[in-house]
């Protein structure tokens, strides 16, 4: 298994794009719906959602994700995935259609981890007298 998506989105694919997607990546996962509360321990819940995954993130092999929309349980979970393989995994756009259906768009993945890079080149910049 070289690559994976995973849809955190809670948005379901129809199977045409499923079908897509599976050429393009090694294997295609659907997380269960997220249902997150802030009110409640969010570290756990974090936890819970990532081992609820048929595989397990370790590192070995590249993961793209599909985010969830809520922005907050958005950056914790890539926060979270961070930690579990030591850099950001990639990020799937995901567009609707005129039609309302879901389809990412395979051709933009964001890379959070050459921004990040991009970031830490700015700041080292701002350091040069």
């Amino acid at each position: 298994m070289n690559s994976v998506l995973i849809n955190f989105s809670g948005h379901s694919l129809n199977q045409e794009v499923i079908d897509e997607l599976k050429s393009i990546y090694g294997e295609l996962i659907d997380a269960r719906p997220i249902e997150i509360t802030f009110n409640d321990d969010v570290e756990k819940q974090i936890k819970g959602l990532v081992e609820s995954l048929s595989i397990k993130i370790d590192g070995a092999f590249s993961i793209t994700i599909i985010p969830p929309g809520q922005a907050t349980f958005a950056i914790l979970l890539v926060s979270y995935l961070h930690g579990l393989i030591g850099h950001f995994p990639n990020l799937c756009y995901l567009e609707r259609t005129n039609s309302g259906i879901y389809i990412p768009k395979t051709e933009y993945q964001v890379q959070p981890q050459e921004i990040r890079s991009a970031g830490r080149k700015f700041r080292y910049s701002q350091h040069v007298v």
